[in-house]
């Protein structure tokens, strides 16, 4: 059967919005004209620059028609900053809300929805629970001879059953991007009952990142999600408790796709090299995904100024134990400074060793 078209048709010049790419990671976007960055919000390292799209690039002749909103409140935002920034050990001296806060660009990014009409056969097993009562005979030495009680085990019967489906599944999520999988687990899911018709006027000017992937290349997608719902409903209609090697044939599949815009935020901090470390923020839930970095760098200053101060310290106390042999009451502060010295020294360590156990710790793979 013939695939309807993605989503509505948008005019070739792209009314008053225009593509543009990022000359460092390659990411296309599409902006009103006029109000793009000039940072791009994926790597912060690139700038946007207009082009040309090719035919047939995926994404590129359809427009959005739906949205879900940005309702992260500003509170719930500078919330989420500081819950990111707190608890990093020696942080880097870029690391700072407000930063964070000033750097942060809103933009969309695109996802498919699809309503499948399936037609199909079946056939699976099922698998009824069923109750079997038995006896277990024990000696009870207390109780002066056997004992008998009974033992109730749930078991399971499998029967082959097999049918026809006919039923069309709504808004199933197909990736638009080869990152949606990874972003989705970052981020979390997004509240697809909260979308709106897609308007400039909700939008504010924002732009939205181009998808990466046509329709039809995102359809494979779709094929796991929705035999696992034929495969349950199936299940249900059966009133089965169990299923297990379900296969069905698709006879016909009707196919009308939705582009939605998924809403976040993007902002950066600079490592220790310089190099912007990029958190994206979920646009209605507020969660943060990106990496939490510590500075050696710092972490070696705090450690150099401990070094310093364990240095004075022994020298400090050298000297009290040399005069310590012609003034007494010299050698007692000679004995502490260079206890506190040696102390010191040793503390001085600590800060390069937890930083670099804080980065070498499991988290979350950085954004690419």
């Amino acid at each position: 059967m013939s695939e309807p078209p993605p989503g509505p048709i948008a005019t070739t010049d792209y009314g008053p919005n225009r593509p543009v790419v990022c000359e460092h990671c390659d990411w296309r976007y599409l902006y009103p004209a006029g109000n793009s960055p000039d940072l791009c919000p994926h790597c912060f390292a690139g700038r946007l620059m207009p082009f040309d799209p090719a035919g047939g690039d995926p994404g590129h002749d359809v427009a959005p028609e739906l949205m879900i909103p940005f309702t992260l409140s500003a509170e719930e935002l500078e919330r989420r900053l500081r819950q990111f920034v707190q608890g990093i050990p020696f942080a880097p001296a870029d690391l700072k809300v407000r930063n964070l806060r000033a750097r942060r660009q809103p933009y969309f990014l695109p996802v498919w929805l699809v309503d499948a009409a399936v037609q199909a056969r079946w056939r699976a097993e099922m698998g009824f629970h069923y109750d079997v009562v038995s006896h277990q005979d024990r000696f009870e030495e207390r109780q002066g001879g056997w004992t008998s009680r009974e033992v109730r085990e749930t078991r399971i019967r499998w029967e082959s059953r097999c049918g026809s489906l006919e039923r069309t599944y709504p808004n199933i999520t197909a990736p638009a991007l080869e990152e949606h999988d990874r972003l989705r687990q970052q981020l979390g899911e997004f509240p697809h009952e909260w979308a709106r018709p897609f308007d400039t006027v909700a939008a504010a000017g924002r732009g939205w990142r181009l998808p990466g992937r046509s329709a039809a290349d995102a359809w494979p997608d779709c094929l796991p999600p929705l035999m696992e719902m034929a495969r349950d409903e199936c299940r249900r209609a059966a009133r089965a408790d169990h299923v297990r090697q379900f296969q069905w044939t698709i006879g016909t599949v009707d196919r009308n796709w939705t582009f939605l815009l998924l809403p976040v935020y993007s902002t950066y901090y600079r490592d220790d090299e310089g190099v912007p470390r990029r958190l994206l923020i979920h646009g209605v839930s507020g969660r943060i995904a990106g990496e939490r970095r510590s500075s050696p760098r710092r972490a070696g200053r705090v450690s150099l100024i401990l070094a310093t101060l364990a240095l004075l310290l022994l020298l400090l106390g050298l000297t009290g134990l040399l005069l310590g042999r012609s003034i007494d009451p010299l050698l007692p502060v000679g004995v502490f400074s260079c206890l506190a010295g040696i102390c010191t020294g040793l503390g001085a360590l600590y800060p390069l060793v937890r930083a670099w156990q804080f980065n070498r710790r499991p988290s979350a793979p950085p954004l690419s």
